[in-house]
C-alpha cells in the first residue's frame, strides 16, 4: 500500500510531523505492515509515530482507535495488553530492533 497523508490523523500538527509518520509507516517491518494496512483499509489511522524507542532503530506508531481486525497471535507478531491508562491499551509488535503498532 502507498501511504498517504489520508492515512494521518496527526496529533503534532504541521508538514514535519506528518512527513515523519509517513516515514516511519513506510520503514515499519513487513509483518506489522500487513497488520497496518489492514487496519488502514479497516478505516482505521495513524495518529503519531517515533523511532529509536524501546531501542535503536525501533519504530513506534499509534492507532487512532482499536484494531479493528483480528491477527493471528501465533504468527511472528506478538499481542500485549499494559493494561496501564498512562500508555496505550494494546499493541502488536515483531522484529529486532522491535517494532510496534498500538491504540
Amino acid at each position: 500500500m502507498e501511504y498517504t497523508l489520508d492515512h494521518v490523523r496527526p496529533l503534532r500538527i504541521g508538514a514535519e510531523a506528518a512527513k515523519e509518520i509517513l516515514e516511519c509507516m513506510r520503514d515499519l517491518h513487513p509483518e506489522l505492515r500487513k497488520l497496518l494496512d489492514a487496519e488502514l483499509e479497516a478505516g482505521n489511522r495513524v495518529t503519531d509515530a517515533s523511532r529509536d524507542w524501546p531501542d535503536e532503530g525501533s519504530i513506534f506508531l499509534t492507532m487512532s482507535g482499536p484494531f479493528r481486525t483480528g491477527y493471528d497471535r501465533a504468527g511472528p507478531l506478538r499481542y500485549n495488553e499494559p493494561g496501564d491508562p498512562h500508555y496505550w491499551t494494546a499493541d502488536y509488535s515483531c522484529g529486532d530492533p522491535l517494532h510496534i503498532v498500538a491504540y
